[in-house]
């Protein structure tokens, strides 16, 4: 029963404004602040542009369904909180990298989003995946599994901060163009990336 509600729910017709027209109680807190806005509707318009993928098996069209829905729960559990938009923000990024590192989109696409880079950290036992979201007043970054990262626009170099699963990381640019990440470790970690412009 529950896989039918969802695929009811996957091949209803796409809300204009769902700030406005959705049922979905999460909204009303996640457009209340333009940066959860504008990420939470990236979120929704790749749910929609997945659903719409040409040539998707039916088991995978039905499991993206059933994963938005798990989603759409936390978002809600998000109004039970102090400050559900701030709560909300992550959530939504995360599900955003998830489905841009899936391989259920075609061709280009133009959105908030771009596609994951790797930041090789020779120190560290993987990539960082991070995904970008241009946004205005904002440029956030996303690494599933650790933190979303906000810049900080006081400081002297172009850094990143966020707390994730993990603990505090911290995604620094120097004026030199090197990348360093701080906090998983005792002292500066230097990282590669094929393109260090990706990260400006």
């Amino acid at each position: 029963m529950r896989i039918l509600f969802c695929l009811f729910l996957m091949t209803g017709a796409a809300l204009a404004d769902p700030c406005t027209q959705s049922p979905r109680a999460f909204w009303s807190e996640a457009c209340s602040d333009p940066l959860t806005r504008a990420v939470t509707l990236e979120m929704e318009a790749l749910i929609t542009e997945v659903r719409e993928t040409p040539g998707l098996h039916p088991g995978t069209w039905a499991a993206l369904g059933l994963r938005a829905e798990v989603v759409y729960g936390q978002l809600d559990d998000c109004l039970g909180t102090n400050a559900p938009a701030e709560c909300i923000l992550p959530i939504a990024a995360r599900h955003v990298a998830e489905l841009l590192e899936g391989a259920y989109l075609n061709g280009e696409r133009e959105g908030l989003a771009r596609g994951p880079v790797d930041l090789l950290c020779p120190e560290f036992a993987r990539p960082f995946h991070l995904t970008r979201f241009d946004t205005d007043p904002a440029m956030i970054w996303i690494s599933p599994g650790y933190a979303l990262l906000t810049q900080h626009s006081a400081a002297r170099n172009v850094v990143y901060g966020g707390r994730g699963a993990e603990g505090t990381i911290d995604l620094g640019i120097t004026p030199a163009g090197q990348v360093v990440l701080t906090g998983l470790s005792a002292r500066p970690m230097p990282c590669m990336i094929a393109d260090d412009s990706l990260l400006r």
